[in-house]
């Protein structure tokens, strides 16, 4: 199964879950529990999805106080991932 299939969200991601204000390079994000993925919106308008996300990562992630840092530590380069189209 090819990357780009993998990374199709369960559900058109128009507009994320849970926003976070306090974040400087992350506008919001949204976690598919089905498929254990995690879409990331950067304050620029694109998007990331990280596929195999266990759900306990998104859990830290989520209740993370430095979003942008626990991104790049903790799941950027250690999951597949991809752009989506807006």
């Amino acid at each position: 199964m090819s990357l780009k299939k993998i990374i199709q969200p369960t559900k058109k991601v128009s507009q994320l879950t849970v926003e976070t204000p306090q974040s400087i390079n992350i506008a919001g994000y949204h976690y598919d529990k089905v498929k254990h993925i995690l879409t990331i919106e950067l304050r620029d308008g694109t998007k990331y999805a990280y596929a195999k996300v266990l759900e306990h990562i998104h859990k830290d992630f989520s209740m993370a106080r430095d979003k942008d840092q626990y991104l790049q530590d903790h799941i950027e380069g250690k999951y597949p991932a991809g752009s989506l189209k807006s």
